[in-house]
């Protein structure tokens, strides 16, 4: 028995079904991995680089950006597991598509009664007809039938081949070059893509990573319903290219921006936690005929609820709350972690404090006195930050391909089914002796019916 080379016993372990399977769970856990790190790690949130180097320091920021712990689905492990998955649909998809384009495009005969005979679905059958007649009754019985016939001769016998649906075995091929090419793309708008949350205020100009143009952004409002709760953010911006104003788009949730290969969503808003005047509250009465209302609350003034028989006052406001012992402080200027601390005074009963949390409204939540209060948003003289999401993906057409090739795939194979005949006419001197047999790839029991009614219908059409 001759050796095999080592390339060829690894050529050997790509083609296995067995290494798809181990490759697709390894793939499953660090994913599971990567959201995991996303949510621990997340980077989404501005001067994410600065946060973490303070808090880990130099060496472990080092090391954690080379493991890929802040960009987990750009890292070099996560890669190098799809490229060999990739590798390894390739050559078993080679492997096995020549047997597939044999079933396809071959003609594929049966030369002895006995082949035929070895099909589940197989019958025989006796004429008197000559065999000019008879030939012309079997072409013209398949192709009614909508098969595309093949005939050929072989000593006393005519044999014949008829298939439908043939090309369905496609379906193979297409779902995994379409699976491959899915994942490289993917690969390719990971390694080369590209995405940054860009932040700015109205007449700011913002240019994403290696771009070549700019973004001015000429206004941002936010748009609110009745009850004060944001309904849209939309955003002007103007492109400025080689010193030209190019063209000017409102950008809003799900209508984003595109140029030059560059896609900019409008992905959130934020208030600077400076010249902050006052803060806004839904106040819920607990009384019976008392209704929800949106109030604003200036810092340090009192607002009267004569309905509710009380004062509200904001008496401080912290824009990144942290809490160290009993001491309350901001960890940066920033509205990362806006809070507000309000005193409720009602006559003849004593005064309660709470804070109230912007994103956490269900944090330290309490009943004060007579209502419930929940902080809505800031209200500030600064002018508001629009926050855009610029992404750049090279392979998103690859990607495209691939889900149309997979689908195309996905449809050929559950609703066409391949269906083949193959018929062996002997001339045994006294009379012409048919042997027919066919089978499907899927739904067998279903065929079976089809065949035996075909089977009736011939022996009816030769007599």
């Amino acid at each position: 028995m001759t050796k095999k080379s080592f390339l060829e016993r690894l050529y050997n372990q790509f083609n296995s079904i067995r290494l798809a399977i181990i490759l697709v769970i390894i793939l499953g856990i660090f994913s599971l991995i990567a959201i995991l790190l996303e949510e621990y790690f997340p980077t989404n949130f501005m001067n994410w680089q600065k946060f973490y180097l303070e808090k880990l320091g130099p060496e472990k920021f080092q090391l954690f950006t080379i493991l890929g712990i802040f960009k987990p689905y750009k890292s070099f492990w996560y890669g190098l597991v799809l490229l060999l998955l990739v590798l390894n649909i390739l050559i078993c998809t080679f492997e096995r598509s020549r047997g597939i384009l044999k079933l396809s495009f071959g003609k594929i005969f049966r030369d002895s009664a006995s082949s035929i005979e070895q099909l589940e679905n197989h019958a025989t059958l006796n004429t008197k007809m000559n065999q000019g007649q008879l030939l012309e009754a079997l072409t013209n019985f398949i192709v009614k039938a909508k098969y595309k016939l093949f005939q050929k001769s072989s000593e006393n016998r005519t044999l014949f081949y008829a298939t439908s649906g043939q090309y369905s075995r496609l379906s193979y091929i297409l779902f995994h070059v379409g699976l491959v090419l899915l994942v490289i793309g993917g690969l390719l708008i990971t390694a080369l893509g590209y995405t940054e949350d860009l932040w700015g205020m109205k007449g700011d100009l913002l240019t994403p990573e290696n771009a070549d143009f700019s973004l001015r952004i000429d206004d941002f409002k936010i748009e609110t319903n009745a009850r004060g709760q944001v309904k849209d953010y939309l955003a002007t911006l103007t492109v400025l290219d080689g010193g030209e104003e190019k063209f000017t788009k409102v950008v809003e949730v799900n209508f984003p921006l595109r140029y030059k290969g560059y896609t900019f969503y409008q992905s959130s808003y934020r208030q600077s936690a400076a010249n902050v005047n006052g803060v806004i509250l839904e106040v819920s009465g607990l009384a019976p005929l008392a209704l929800d209302s949106v109030v604003t609350l200036e810092i340090g003034k009192k607002l009267p609820l004569p309905l509710f028989n009380c004062t509200l006052s904001a008496i401080q406001f912290i824009p990144d709350f942290r809490l160290d012992g009993d001491s309350v402080y901001t960890a940066s200027t920033e509205p990362n972690n806006p809070a507000v601390k309000i005193l409720m005074e009602t006559p003849g009963k004593e005064s309660k404090e709470q804070w109230l949390f912007l994103k956490y409204p269900q944090f330290h939540q309490q009943q004060s006195g007579p209502v419930q209060l929940q902080f809505l948003d800031i209200n500030s003289d600064q002018a508001l930050y629009t926050g855009l999401q610029a992404s750049r993906k090279p392979g998103s057409e690859l990607v495209w391909i691939g889900i149309v090739l997979m689908s195309f795939g996905l449809i050929l194979s559950f609703y066409i089914f391949h269906r083949q005949i193959w018929i062996v006419v002997e001339n045994t001197g006294e009379s012409l002796k048919i042997h027919l047999g066919g089978k499907i790839n899927k739904s067998q029991e279903v065929f079976k019916n089809e065949f035996n009614e075909m089977v009736k219908e011939l022996n009816k059409n030769i007599k």
